[in-house]
């Protein structure tokens, strides 16, 4: 098996001003109902009251050969869909995560604490127990593109974790509203809600946060927390690994075997740290030990393609992108540069965003800080590749 990626396009450059850190950056990628392909990337510092804000958009409708920038996109919805790409429902609807601005803390009445700690990032958080919080706070919001009505719905949903919590930022005084990392539909036909946090847990909050897998049975009208993988670094590879802050960023793939994979971050404020790796054969009701994937890693991608190839993405510094053909997971290819590494959070922000396009091919979006462009200086700019597998396994 071969990778063959085309030449990386620009869809957007930015201007030379903004260049901190947030702006032109993670990116997401979607599908609409009418089949456009939708990039939608970050115009805001990158803080915790930036949460919710407006992100900018490009379209293609020539299945990624060609992008143009709008300010708002047809017959979409106009909310902020956090992270986690609309996916199409079984019964041809659509859902789509949205995340609702992060509100001042001086404007809620917010009950004790259960615990506060300090990010790696060097920011104090307050945590507090979801069940103690006013009923306006509780709620996950969605957006449900409905196929008879043509149009989308905004509603919210009621999420069921013993023990859920949820932090404001002292720094910022801003408590900020939940959304799913990514939504993926399971084999037999549910949807795993994919993210992190922490709980409280036997009268008090855990001291790292842990990859979640919440389940919803009714189309992501309601959700329950499914399975859990604790964190558990090795320090034989991290010296640092008491330090870390925890399992986060979790994606999964479903593998043609019937396993499921999952690839977690340990990278924060202490800088580059191992991406680790669990598998399940169980249907995520239970996860093997946890073991290093790689040596850095933020915001893995995961996508299986329809031949049966599965697609790694990840980085930091730089962005790689590994493959396997192994129905299990368990074997893969030497990663491949996107980005090479540079100066540390000066080369990418390493988040990418994976969609599969037909059986062999997947597009991965990603941002380049050291963009040249055509007027001869170097830019910001979300990037656009075509990923070909060749041949197929089985050809």
């Amino acid at each position: 098996m071969k990778i063959n990626l085309a030449e990386p396009t620009a869809v957007v450059v930015a201007p030379v001003e903004q260049n901190g850190w947030g702006w032109y950056q993670f990116p997401t990628i979607e599908r609409l109902p009418n089949g456009t392909l939708l990039i939608q990337y970050q115009l805001w510092p990158d803080t915790q009251d930036s949460q919710g804000t407006p992100r900018g958009k490009v379209l293609s409708t020539d299945g990624g050969q060609t992008w143009r920038p709008v300010e708002n996109v047809p017959s979409y919805h106009p909310y902020h869909n956090a992270w986690a790409a609309a996916m199409e429902l079984p019964n041809g609807d659509m859902l789509a995560a949205i995340t609702l601005p992060a509100q001042k803390v001086t404007d809620l009445k917010l009950p004790k604490p259960v615990g506060q700690d300090q990010s790696s990032y060097k920011f104090t958080r307050q945590w507090y127990l979801v069940d103690s919080l006013s009923a306006d706070l509780k709620d996950w919001h969605f957006v449900r593109w409905q196929k008879h009505q043509q149009s989308w719905l905004k509603e919210s949903a009621e999420v069921r974790i013993p023990g859920a919590v949820r932090f404001a930022s002292v720094q910022e005084g801003v408590l900020r509203h939940p959304h799913m990392d990514h939504m993926k539909l399971a084999p037999d036909g549910s949807i795993w809600g994919i993210r992190y946090d922490k709980r409280f847990v036997d009268g008090q909050l855990q001291d790292k946060v842990h990859a979640m897998i919440l389940c919803s049975t009714d189309l992501g009208r309601s959700w329950d927390l499914y399975s859990e993988i604790l964190y558990q670094g090795d320090s034989q590879v991290d010296s640092d690994w008491v330090k870390q802050e925890g399992f986060s960023e979790p994606d999964v793939a479903f593998m043609p075997d019937g396993s499921v994979f999952c690839l977690m971050r340990t990278t924060y404020g202490l800088g580059p740290a191992p991406l680790y790796g669990a598998r399940s054969t169980d249907a995520g009701k239970s996860w093997s030990s946890p073991k290093v994937f790689d040596d850095v890693g933020v915001w893995p991608q995961l996508v299986t393609l329809p031949c049966g190839v599965t697609l790694a993405a990840y980085g930091r510094p730089g962005l790689y992108l590994r493959a396997t053909a192994d129905p299990s997971g368990q074997s893969w290819q030497p990663r491949i540069t996107i980005i090479e590494p540079g100066e540390y959070h000066k080369d990418t922000c390493s988040y990418s965003a994976m969609m599969a396009l037909d059986a062999t091919t997947a597009l991965l979006v990603y941002s380049d800080f050291r963009h040249l462009a055509n007027d001869g200086k170097i830019h910001k700019a979300i990037m656009v590749r075509k990923v070909t597998v060749y041949p197929a396994p089985g050809d």
